[in-house]
């Protein structure tokens, strides 16, 4: 450990990143500020039953539907992109706890993977958080969604994506909340609401240059609000979500759709069994989902086919599983997602092969050793229903080693 006046730097100089040093160093003529790098190596091992592209743990979306011969072979991938590192920065002003943090991977599909297996950086998360001792917080910047339950009934997998039927989407946002220790300080409430990006599905029969899906032309943010309980044994949360999809055609015309979704999760602990469930209802907000959905379907209608018909893509997700922990280090996960879109809220002309279903099984075994390193074995089984009537599978075994830091 270095010593260099207040600023300590948990790790040796020469073996941190140039993006990382350029913004610990100049912190450190500000204060006491604490910094420690942190994130994991993990390399992925998976066999696939059928061709899901070259990344591995595949989105339910990637699976083919069985009328593509072409992608009915097996296929072995290894790959190291999910290794992810990031720094926190922690100091106390005047009693008010602040942290900053920023955190990336390398889960990308640039890169030349003939040769060099080279990917692009991409950034996960970049915020600060302030507490007060009145225990009322304030979040600024961009990390998981207020939305999204990214502390209750998380599933353990070795698969990245993870269970279909869950939240999951990173947003820039502000956000505000409230803890209420209850009885002892063991148990306690948290109120947050927040306000965070608003964007959409581009639509490409529309004609625009306006890029939705970056947030461009949309005039409200996202509405968030959500409460957790902490009680021993048992968590659950419940939130809700809300804005408004705005699409401008060529000739400045819009149409502007609501939009809204509903989630709660529960999870409890007995001893060495967990136990957690999820679920959620999305109207138009797909894109809280993890991508697997379009937030709208649109179709051309009139006698010229000029005239854009949007429809709210409606939803229904959940999931469940649990875990039993054999020893300290040694522990087994199950779990099972499954996600529906409405039929009627697809529109008529939908093409066949539009995925409009899926189901998701993961059970697998971790295994810690050597204090930082961890190993997992994973069976998952991910299936896909179309709007015409085809089906789609794909069985895959994963094994993966981490070297946690």
């Amino acid at each position: 450990m270095l010593k260099l006046g207040h600023f300590y730097i948990f790790f040796k100089m020469k073996t941190l990143p140039y993006f990382l040093l350029s913004l610990t160093l100049p912190l450190a003529l500000f204060g006491k500020i604490e910094t420690q790098v942190y994130g994991y190596v993990k390399l992925d091992a998976q066999y696939n039953s059928s061709d899901t592209g070259s990344t591995p743990s595949p989105a339910a979306v990637q699976v083919p539907l069985d009328n593509n011969k072409g992608l009915e072979h097996g296929e072995l991938i290894l790959d190291a992109r999910e290794s992810r590192i990031g720094v926190n920065l922690t100091e106390t002003f005047k009693e008010i706890k602040l942290l900053g943090v920023v955190e990336g991977d390398f889960f990308t599909v640039t890169g030349d993977a003939l040769n060099s297996n080279g990917r692009g950086f991409r950034l996960r998360h970049a915020y600060a958080r302030a507490e007060w001792p009145s225990e009322v917080f304030m979040i600024a910047g961009q990390t998981w969604s207020t939305f999204m339950n990214s502390v209750i009934a998380t599933a353990n997998t070795v698969d990245f994506s993870g269970p279909v039927g869950a939240a999951s989407a990173r947003e820039p946002q502000f956000r505000v909340g409230y803890t209420k220790t209850l009885k002892k300080g063991k148990r306690y409430l948290v109120f947050q609401a927040a306000v965070e990006k608003q964007a959409t599905d581009n639509i490409p029969n529309l004609a625009t240059e306006i890029d939705t899906a970056q947030g461009e032309g949309q005039r409200y943010p996202l509405f968030v609000a959500k409460l957790t309980s902490h009680l021993k044994g048992f968590m659950g949360e419940v939130a809700l979500a809300g804005s408004e999809d705005r699409y401008t055609d060529i000739d400045g015309r819009t149409k502007n759709k609501k939009v809204w979704g509903v989630q709660a999760s529960l999870q409890i602990k007995h001893k060495r069994l967990g136990l957690y469930a999820h679920g959620q209802r999305l109207d138009g907000l797909n894109r809280l989902d993890g991508g697997n959905l379009p937030n709208v379907t649109a179709t051309l209608t009139g006698v010229t086919l000029n005239t854009i018909s949007i429809k709210r893509l409606k939803s229904w997700g959940w999931y469940a599983g649990g875990s039993w922990n054999f020893t300290k280090h040694l522990m087994m996960n199950a779990v099972y997602g499954w996600e529906l879109a409405d039929r009627d809220s697809i529109v008529e002309d939908a093409l066949p092969t539009f995925l409009y279903k899926f189901t998701s099984i993961h059970a697998n075994i971790l295994y810690e050793f050597y204090d930082k390193w961890q190993t997992g074995i994973e069976y998952e089984r991910l299936t896909v229903h179309s709007f015409g009537g085809e089906n789609g599978q794909v069985n895959i075994a994963h094994f993966a080693l981490w070297f946690f830091f």
